[in-house]
């Protein structure tokens, strides 16, 4: 925030400094903010989120995780929006984007982070990276990665 306070708007450059701030900010911002904690979370919940933690890398499968915790799929689905606050697909995708912060920061292509994370293809991970910190993971390595 003080590199965005110090900066003069007399220039294109500047422009495209502060903007490259700001984005930076909100990378920053998405990888370390969770959601928001008012209540506490069920036990079910703590142990369905710790499976997706320990298996990010693999290909979820809702009817198996329903099954894990023994209740219909449905249920699985409405009771963790209940509580979290987002669809069980839209947090596992999430948590995936978070872990590709560290394969991007450890030099690894779209292509190798797509499978690895069990997704379709380097263009889906591509699109959803965009969808969901808001710049692509080029610029996310232009931006956040210095070599």
């Amino acid at each position: 925030l003080d590199e965005l306070a110090l900066l003069k708007y007399d220039s294109l450059y500047s422009l495209y400094q502060r903007d490259n701030c700001i984005s930076r900010i909100f990378c920053e911002l998405f990888k370390y903010t969770e959601v928001s904690e008012s209540k506490p979370k069920s036990e079910w919940c703590v142990k369905l989120q710790g499976y997706i933690s320990e298996n990010i890398k693999e290909k979820f499968n809702l009817d198996d995780m329903a099954k894990m915790m023994f209740i219909s799929k449905s249920s699985l689905c409405h009771r963790f929006k209940d509580e979290i606050g987002i669809s069980l697909i839209d947090y596992i995708l999430q948590e995936k984007i978070k872990t590709s912060f560290y394969m991007l920061s450890d030099g690894l292509n779209n292509r190798q982070i797509a499978e690895r994370l069990s997704l379709s293809d380097e263009y889906y991970f591509s699109k959803l990276f965009k969808k969901i910190v808001g710049i692509t993971p080029k610029e996310y390595k232009k931006i956040y990665i210095k070599k």
